[in-house]
């Protein structure tokens, strides 16, 4: 998705409302509730990256560590090297 005119804030918050409304609204499919789970990752323009195919590479990338950490999750692009951190020194 694209939010042209948002920050990354206001993003994150529409996100955060959709990925809540996805769960908590089961969906009817062969006569039974199924319920719906969002991995999404965050990239902005021109803070996370300066050209199109940089920005979706990072959005993907930022997708791709919510799913590896625990799914139905939203990951900014600009948090991900101090996520990467954090776990590290937790490991070690």
């Amino acid at each position: 998705m694209v939010f042209a005119g948002k920050t990354q804030k206001e993003a994150l918050q529409l996100l955060k409302y959709c990925r809540h409304n996805l769960l908590h609204r089961p969906f009817l499919l062969k006569n039974k509730f199924q319920k719906i789970t969002m991995s999404i990752g965050i990239a902005s323009f021109p803070h996370d990256a300066q050209t199109v195919e940089d920005l979706v590479a990072k959005a993907d990338n930022a997708m791709y560590y919510s799913k590896r950490h625990g799914r139905n999750r939203i990951t900014m692009w600009s948090v991900i090297s101090h996520l990467k951190a954090r776990n590290y020194f937790i490991l070690f």
